[in-house]
């Protein structure tokens, strides 16, 4: 079920989930001599979304954590890899091809071996990628005044990815098998040419997307947030440590054992286009990848922290 050192279940993506509530309980970035930022406006104004400067939707609820309501999109990736040449030309990753998985040369987060637009979640891109994304994206907006030196983009962390789920089994709710807005899973329609005979699907599924889907086409969670279930696999802060899944768990499916000491592996969290196993899909699961690794089933999503200055 894995590929090589790619500790991703292929079609499962396994996860841990929960979330934030709404308030927004700051002090101010502006206290001492500094201007109020846009983002200290919106907070001023108690309002519960920010739009960034690449359009990216972010909301809160409870927490001064403000999550990405969407995977971060081809759209807001192009802009920084054309700024930051080294990312957009990377070379091999893993890819899904009819004889299995295989890390190929020629495939990257333009290629990723099928058709996306601008509005679907961008694969290929490592956690190391992603961190850097997210530092770009602090700097670029603090140089714009658009938020101060006490906000900060960065990867959840497997905590507030868990918050951020609610409280049901799987992201929905708890009924199985998902509704039909529920998510982009493996269904019938991901049997193409590229589509391995010996691989399963989830049975009596169906859905319009054999590989990735635009950000926001199934249903929000209470929240707001979308594709906290599908779509793609989300690169969180964390190390993995094989204690965050329970035991039953780890021993059906064993690569969940290899933490490696803990020091090696990011947790991965959501489940993606590839999903076919009810595990995948828990709220209460987690799976981990190698942090320079890229594969076509693994995205992220961006939060935004605020924390707390001393006047």
């Amino acid at each position: 079920m894995s590929s090589g050192r790619l500790t991703l279940v292929v079609g499962m993506g396994l996860v841990w989930l929960g979330f934030l509530a709404a308030g927004c309980n700051h002090k101010s970035s502006a206290a001492g001599n500094f201007p109020p930022s846009e983002f200290d406006k919106v907070l001023a104004k108690k309002s519960k979304k920010w739009t960034n400067s690449l359009g990216m939707i972010f909301s809160v609820t409870k927490s001064n954590v403000w999550f990405g309501i969407w995977e971060t999109r081809v759209r807001d990736y192009q802009v920084f890899a054309e700024a930051n040449k080294r990312f957009d030309n990377t070379t091999e990753m893993w890819v899904l091809r009819n004889t299995g998985w295989a890390c190929l040369p020629g495939f990257n987060w333009r290629n990723p071996g099928f058709q996306q637009t601008e509005d679907h979640p961008v694969v290929g891109v490592s956690w190391d990628d992603a961190k850097a994304f997210c530092e770009w994206l602090t700097l670029k907006e603090r140089q714009e005044g658009l938020i101060h030196s006490n906000q900060t983009y960065r990867l959840p962390k497997d905590n507030e990815w868990s918050l951020a789920n609610g409280f049901g089994m799987y992201p929905w709710g708890d009924q199985w098998p998902p509704g039909k807005t529920a998510g982009n899973f493996a269904g019938w329609e991901a049997r193409d040419q590229d589509w391995p005979e010996t691989n399963q699907v989830m049975e009596g599924w169906v859905d319009a997307f054999p590989r990735t889907a635009p950000v926001g086409s199934f249903q929000a969670n209470w929240y707001g947030l979308y594709d906290l279930a599908g779509n793609v696999n989300e690169w969180c802060e964390d190390w993995y440590n094989k204690d965050l899944n329970w035991t039953s768990l780890r021993n059906k499916y064993p690569h969940l054992n290899n933490d490696f000491g803990g020091f090696q592996m990011r947790v991965v969290r959501g489940g993606s286009w590839c999903s076919i196993a009810r595990e995948s899909l828990y709220t209460l699961c987690r799976d981990a990848g190698t942090p320079d690794l890229r594969y076509s089933h693994t995205g992220f999503r961006c939060v935004l922290e605020v924390s707390e200055i001393n006047d």
